[in-house]
């Protein structure tokens, strides 16, 4: 686990250049915003929200909220019962007789905003599992989940974009990625065994670099 300003150390040490106290501040925040829409194991949250009767909107959506995780990542909990809503596109949300109540069946994402239907007849709580966002850090103090449970990711691809972007080293940029891949390899190792159900499945990473990997 790291800090803001232990990360900048660091990687300021393993590039000796002192002189780049500001690129290298930016070039961490760029990386955590480069990574954050993956989902792994330790970036996943859960909110319980209550729905407002006869209203759609699905209010008071956490301010870490990046995008909701799967499409049944809805659930109403009522009389001891889960209903997972259905994800639907917003064209085929608005194909729906919009005056019924009752307990939602269906949610849509639309214009940055979550909906539900039927309309909630009741206040009832909904249990939204998401992927987490994360504020740039700023004081040396700053950490987040990111530079808590996976620094050297953090540490080895900022130390690559700083080498391909700001000193035009490829050489040494394409060494580092290497680095990079393995510790991408390693958490999403973690991330299907914590997911496992049983099946064994090849999946696709999303950072572009990452092919192939198990999932469950």
């Amino acid at each position: 686990m790291a800090n803001f300003g232990e990360l900048k150390t660091r990687i300021a040490n393993k590039l000796n250049r002192a002189d780049l106290t500001s690129q290298i501040a930016a070039a961490i925040n760029s990386t955590i915003e480069y990574f954050q829409p993956t989902h792994t194991w330790f970036n996943d949250a859960t909110a319980a929200i209550t729905l407002t009767a006869g209203n759609p909107l699905v209010p008071n959506i956490p301010s870490d909220f990046l995008y909701q995780l799967e499409d049944d990542a809805l659930v109403i909990q009522f009389a001891q019962q889960n209903y997972i809503l259905i994800k639907k596109s917003p064209v085929e949300f608005d194909c729906y007789n919009e005056q019924g109540s009752g307990i939602p069946f269906i949610y849509t994402n639309k214009n940055g905003n979550l909906y539900v239907y039927f309309l909630p007849d009741q206040a009832y709580t909904l249990n939204l599992y998401y992927v987490k966002s994360y504020p740039s850090l700023v004081a040396d103090a700053d950490s987040n989940d990111w530079t808590v449970n996976a620094p050297r990711l953090i540490e080895d691809k900022t130390i690559e974009d700083i080498n391909r972007y700001q000193l035009k080293d490829f050489e040494r940029a394409d060494n580092v990625r290497i680095d990079v891949e393995r510790e991408m390899k390693v958490i999403m190792a973690r991330t299907a065994k914590r997911n496992a159900t049983g099946n064994l499945l090849i999946s696709n990473y999303v950072g572009g670099f990452y092919n192939d990997y198990y999932s469950g």
